[in-house]
């Protein structure tokens, strides 16, 4: 009589614990972050773009946070009433922070944001690198975002080794980086079963291209289920332009 009662309840948890898809595109909501960023208030992208990451806020406020971060905030903006939401939006940016490493020269630097610790990681593995990483992870809620800009065929295999890394990873971000000679390793290891993760979920792999061979592949489905990778381009973009850094944080903070 009990196991008639705790199995159903055993196979409803694990149904509604099964990851489902996302009821946004990444992709979609970068490009209307950045073109609210661009655009003069009123036009554009309208309003409600923080509700993405949390915050009932004006897109006034993620602009005058956008600027403040680009250093495009005059002195008289100082005495200005503070846009209604402005500090919830710095708030919930912190609250779903993660660690960055920078794969690479930074092609691009996300905002310095309080919960967004960042490091240089140089674009080969060392002994240092290894020993840095051994410390994050032994602190339970460290989450990460990987950025690489080169060396990307010593990166992949190396991501591939470190099943730690990869279970606290929330996102790896490829920002310009040619994957030509990675061509072999992705179509025999970019799968799901060779980068599977501790729990059922999906990991965003997220391409900023700035011209050819930078695109990732869709692996095949798993026959499993188990599908880990989530492949998002976010499209060609000048990584110079100073919109780029805040709207992909806001994405960052918005799949957190």
């Amino acid at each position: 009589m009990l196991w008639s009662a705790v199995v159903p309840l055993f196979l409803a948890a694990l149904w509604l614990s099964r990851p489902r898809p996302r009821a946004w595109s990444p992709a979609s909501v970068f490009h209307a972050f950045r073109e609210m960023l661009t655009c003069a208030p009123g036009t554009g992208a309208s309003g409600g773009a923080g509700a993405w990451i949390g915050v009932a806020c004006t897109d006034e406020a993620l602009r005058r946070w956008a600027d403040r971060r680009a250093g495009r905030l005059g002195a008289d903006t100082a005495r200005d009433p503070a846009p209604v939401g402005a500090t919830d939006v710095e708030a919930a940016i912190e609250r779903r922070g993660a660690t960055v490493l920078y794969w690479g020269p930074r092609a691009f630097s996300l905002p310095d944001e309080k919960g967004w610790p960042d490091l240089d990681t140089g674009s080969t593995p060392t002994p240092g690198l290894e020993e840095e990483l051994e410390r994050l992870l032994a602190v339970p809620t460290t989450r990460f975002v990987l950025v690489v800009s080169e060396g990307a065929e010593r990166f992949l295999p190396f991501f591939a080794a470190v099943p730690g890394l990869r279970d606290r990873t929330r996102a790896v971000v490829f920002a310009g980086a040619d994957l030509t000679a990675s061509a072999a390793w992705l179509a025999t290891s970019f799968t799901h079963e060779h980068l599977d993760l501790e729990l059922d979920r999906r990991l965003p792999w997220l391409t900023l291209r700035t011209g050819p061979d930078q695109l990732l592949r869709i692996p095949p489905e798993d026959p499993t289920g188990r599908n880990g990778i989530e492949v998002v381009d976010l499209g060609e973009v000048d990584l110079t332009a100073s919109e780029v850094g805040p709207a992909l944080l806001l994405v960052l903070a918005a799949l957190g």
